[in-house]
C-alpha cells in the first residue's frame, strides 16, 4: 500500500521552539484544566509572537494528524490574545508532540468499494468561557481515512441533544462534499453516516422540530436528505467513534485505541525516506 505522514521537520521545530529537547514526553496533549492565579495574564509581546508563530506551525502540521486536532483547534481560539493558561497547554501539546513525532497514515490495498463512511461527535458546551459545543467529524473511502476536523459550533446549543445534531450536520456536509467529488469522477458512492447520540438521530428520523422550535428550519434539510436516501443514518458505540478524538482531550489509551482504528501509527525517530529540508533542494535541483 501507501503510506503518508506530516513533514516530522514541523514536530522537530514545534519542540525546538518550546525548549522542551530534554523535556519528559507526555501520553496526551491536553489535560484537565486546573485554575491557577495568573492564567488569565496576558503574554508580552515577545511571547505572544512566538506563541503565534508556533501555534500556526502547529494548525499546519494537524491537518494530517486527527491525533492534535482538538489541542490545536484550543489553542487557536486562543490566538488574538493568548494568555499564561494558553503558553501551559501549548507545552503540553509540545511534550506530546515530542513523545510522539510521527503519525503515519496507513492506506493499505483493499478491495473495491463503493461506501464512504462518515463519524460524527460532539462536546456539549466544552468550552467554559463561551460555552459553545465542540464538533468532530472523520470520513473514510473503506477502511482509508480521507479528513477530519476539530471546530467550535458557531451558535450556544441549549442541550446535549442540539450540540450532537449541529454535529451531525456538520458531518453531513463534508461528506456530501466528499461525494459530490467522486461524482464528477463518475464514481458512485453511498454514504454512511456514523454518530452515538440517539437524541439527534432521532430529531433526523422524523420530519419537522417538534418541541425544538428555536432550531432555525435552515439545519432541517438533512431530514429531506435522509428521506431521499442520499444519507443512511446509523448509531455507533461512542467508545467506538474516532470522531471522539476531535471534541475532548483524552487519555492516551483512548487515542492509540482510534488511531489504530483510523489504521495509523505512531512512530518515533526520523524516517529513512523523509530528507531533512535543508537538503530538500540539493534532491530537486541536481541534474
Amino acid at each position: 500500500g501507501i503510506e503518508m505522514e506530516a513533514e516530522l521537520r514541523h514536530a522537530e521545530l514545534i519542540v525546538k521552539q518550546l525548549g522542551l529537547e530534554e523535556a519528559k514526553p507526555l501520553s496526551n496533549p491536553c489535560a484537565d484544566e486546573v485554575e491557577r492565579p495568573d492564567d488569565d495574564v496576558e503574554l508580552n509581546a515577545e511571547y505572544t509572537t512566538q506563541c503565534k508563530s508556533i501555534v500556526a506551525r502547529a494548525n499546519y502540521m494537524a491537518a494530517d494528524r486527527p491525533d492534535i486536532q482538538f489541542a490545536v483547534k484550543t489553542l487557536a481560539t486562543a490566538m488574538a490574545k493568548p494568555t499564561y493558561a494558553d503558553w501551559q497547554k501549548l507545552k503540553r501539546l509540545g511534550r506530546y508532540i515530542k513523545g510522539k513525532p510521527r503519525l503515519v497514515i496507513k492506506y493499505n490495498w483493499q478491495t473495491s468499494t463503493n461506501k464512504v463512511t462518515a463519524n460524527s461527535d460532539s462536546d456539549w458546551a466544552g468550552n467554559k468561557k463561551t460555552r459553545k459545543s465542540t464538533s468532530g467529524g472523520v470520513i473514510r473511502i473503506g477502511d482509508h481515512f480521507i479528513k477530519s476536523w476539530s471546530k467550535n459550533q458557531s451558535v450556544v446549543a441549549l442541550s446535549s441533544a442540539e450540540a450532537e445534531l449541529y454535529g451531525i450536520i456538520k458531518t453531513a456536509s463534508e461528506a456530501l462534499g466528499v461525494m459530490s467529488i467522486l461524482w464528477d469522477w463518475n464514481l458512485k458512492f453511498d454514504c454512511n453516516l456514523m454518530a452515538d447520540a440517539s437524541a439527534a438521530l432521532g430529531i433526523i428520523g422524523r420530519t419537522g422540530l417538534g418541541k425544538m422550535r428555536h432550531i432555525d428550519t435552515s439545519y432541517l434539510w438533512l431530514q429531506q436528505d435522509c428521506i431521499k436516501q442520499k444519507i443512511k443514518m446509523n448509531k455507533v458505540l461512542g467508545t467506538e467513534n474516532p470522531a471522539d478524538m476531535g471534541t475532548k482531550g483524552l487519555s492516551g489509551e483512548q487515542i492509540d485505541k482510534f488511531v489504530r482504528m483510523l489504521h495509523m501509527e505512531h512512530r518515533a525517530g526520523r524516517s529513512e525516506l523523509a530528507p531533512d529540508l535543508n537538503n530538500i533542494c540539493l534532491l530537486y535541483t541536481s541534474p
